[in-house]
């Protein structure tokens, strides 16, 4: 208490003193006078509002490249649009055949997939080949066909390929021109055939050697080989042939009578098949003079004269040939010069 009143007592007079205490009560005034009032809040200055600016249209671009990029963008959202429309159609169409494949169906489908497993196994193992019918064939033997056709019995007639039967025929038998191969429930194989007429060898020109039918048409051409193995046309040649076209002789200068020879010769073909000789015939022959001639097997030469009866003959040979003794060889003369009698000379 001393201490204060001793500091009351010593007032500081300088004027420093007097100024720093004069803000000191003025600070104080003013500290006082903002409490009793109260605190306005500032607000902010409203700004003016501006009018909504106004998108200016963009000016249309008229140059012909500006109008072909434009299209080009048009068509692409174009097909982004349409494609994806259809990925979600697809989809949806996913989730719809999720829904519906439903336990239900699957035991349905199993049932079936047994049901048809059954089936075919029955088939597989009850339906076996007994029975091969072979129509049309003519030039081959039946024995023939089913070797060259590959059927055996017991083959399942199920899995039997009728593609592969008819090609191998067709290989193997150069005369069939078509096969139709069908099955007949439980056991049975049909083959249909048709065959191309008989063919002869006969030389060309420059020495090869053609198959040609008995109405003169080209079937192909073979090799000397395969000649011998066919009946031959000897004392004829023909021009280099097209395949499928009818042959045309070649004639020497001196003959004039090529063409005549040939449909002789082709005459005497028609009645060996007629005859149903040409198992037997090994080859035939024209002399320059219109004879003909033929060889019966190995055995015996067969001379038939000029072009008259030949269906006679040939039914005329048969008869002989059945009268002579299996190792009986020689010359048979149909020409019947002398009469309606066979010659028959033998050799020893």
């Amino acid at each position: 208490m001393l201490m204060e009143h001793k500091r009351e007592g010593k007032r500081r007079t300088s004027p420093a003193a007097l100024e720093a205490e004069r803000r000191r009560k003025e600070r104080q005034a003013r500290e006082k006078l903002q409490k009793q009032k109260p605190v306005e809040q500032k607000l902010p200055e409203a700004k003016p509002e501006r009018p909504p600016r106004t998108k200016t249209p963009p000016r249309e671009r008229t140059s012909r490249a500006a109008q072909t990029a434009n299209r080009q963008r048009k068509e692409r959202k174009e097909d982004s649009r349409l494609e994806g429309l259809r990925q979600k159609q697809t989809k949806e169409a996913k989730q719809r055949t999720h829904h519906r494949l439903g336990p239900a169906f699957w035991r349905r489908l199993l049932i079936i997939v047994a049901v048809a497993a059954a089936v075919l196994l029955t088939l597989t193992l009850f339906f076996r080949v007994k029975h091969v019918d072979i129509r049309g064939n003519r030039y081959y033997s039946r024995e023939d066909i089913l070797a060259a056709c590959g059927v055996e019995e017991g083959d399942n007639l199920l899995t039997l390929s009728r593609g592969a039967v008819a090609g191998n025929i067709m290989a193997n038998c150069e005369y069939v021109a078509t096969v139709q191969v069908s099955h007949v429930l439980p056991n049975r194989v049909v083959i249909d055939l048709t065959e191309h007429p008989t063919g002869y060898a006969i030389p060309d020109i420059s020495g090869g050697w053609y198959l040609i039918a008995s109405d003169g048409k080209v079937l192909r051409q073979i090799d000397s080989k395969k000649a011998a193995e066919q009946i031959q046309i000897q004392a004829l040649q023909i021009k280099i042939p097209v395949i499928g076209d009818r042959a045309v002789p070649a004639s020497a200068d001196e003959e004039t009578d090529s063409q005549s020879r040939f449909n002789t010769m082709l005459t005497l073909l028609q009645e060996i098949e007629a005859a149903e000789l040409t198992r037997q015939v090994r080859s035939v022959s024209i002399s320059p003079t219109g004879q003909l001639s033929l060889w019966y097997e190995d055995r015996f030469e067969v001379s038939l004269g000029s072009a008259s009866s030949l269906a006679y003959k040939l039914e005329h040979l048969k008869l002989v040939i059945a009268e002579q003794k299996d190792y009986a060889t020689g010359l048979i003369d149909l020409t019947y010069s002398g009469g309606k009698q066979a010659i028959v000379k033998l050799n020893d």
